[in-house]
């Protein structure tokens, strides 16, 4: 008797079984690939202060003075270089600005840049259109 109630319920738990996996794997692909995103951007925003420092350094030994600095961002990341700072993207999509301070400088740059995993990036500082500030280029 007891075999054949096994037997019979056996259906039924295999189903609640399967239920409750097809909900609860979505959501934790979910939850890993907002890690994965996060922990994408907060690597691409340390690179970002580290170029930002290298850029400051520039700033302040002067006209002329230059420095390539080579940029390791997660392959999804990148930056994209404005006149106010870095724009940490995403995907393609802006998480966050970081801009230069102490002092606060312009970045400038010949035309829109975004900046990949794997770039060399040159700092020069210079005077462009009378504003003084650093001009970025990928090498």
């Amino acid at each position: 008797m007891m075999c054949r109630r096994a037997v019979i319920d056996l259906p039924l738990r295999l189903t609640l079984t399967l239920l409750i996996l097809s909900l609860s794997i979505p959501v934790a692909d979910a939850a890993l690939q907002m890690q994965e995103r996060d922990v994408a951007v907060r690597e691409c925003g340390i690179q970002a202060e580290a170029l930002l420092d290298a850029a400051t350094v520039v700033y302040f030994q002067g006209d002329g003075s230059s420095r390539h600095v080579p940029l390791t961002l997660p392959p999804s990341a990148s930056l994209a270089v404005m006149e106010g700072g870095l724009i940490i993207e995403h995907d393609g999509n802006a998480m966050g600005t970081l801009r230069p301070t102490n002092p606060s400088f312009i970045l400038h740059q010949d035309h829109p840049i975004t900046l990949n995993d794997g770039d060399v990036v040159e700092l020069t500082a210079v005077e462009k259109n009378g504003v003084h500030g650093v001009m970025v280029r990928i090498v």
